[in-house]
């Protein structure tokens, strides 16, 4: 199967937003889709789905490139929080950016992914919670 040569979803996920993303990086992976998955949680004790995604980055080693993010733990790719820094250093051009977290998470990817320039048309979220609009910039 040909793979594209862009790594054209990115999703990032805080906490349990993991829930609705690795099925969804799952089918993209499966259908030929490359994948850039970043998680944040605050240590590997509170990293769900861990082993989840090292299945899936087993299976599709040339396909999904992952980030780990911990708050409080060396035990990650990073350690601190997702930040404009951290997203520019991975965002895939013309990406579709899928997110899903607490929502003072998801405001603040939100706002790096729009001053990063992606438009509104390529962010995609989903509240686990009353729904409330995210600001832009």
């Amino acid at each position: 199967m040909n793979r594209p040569t862009l790594w054209g979803q990115f999703m990032v996920s805080g906490g349990v937003g993991q829930t609705p993303l690795l099925p969804m990086a799952r089918q993209a992976l499966a259908e030929g889709r490359q994948v850039t998955y970043v998680h944040a949680a605050l240590d590997a004790e509170h990293h769900a789905f861990a082993d989840a995604l090292d299945t899936l980055e087993a299976t599709y080693p040339d396909a999904l490139r992952t980030l780990t993010v911990y708050e409080n733990d060396d035990g990650a790719d990073h350690r601190g929080w997702i930040d404009h820094a951290l997203l520019a250093t991975c965002l895939p051009a013309s990406a579709r950016c899928y997110f899903v977290g607490p929502h003072g998470f998801m405001e603040t990817v939100n706002r790096e992914l729009s001053q990063l320039g992606v438009p509104d048309t390529h962010r995609h979220y989903e509240y686990f919670g009353p729904a409330r609009t995210l600001t832009a910039a």
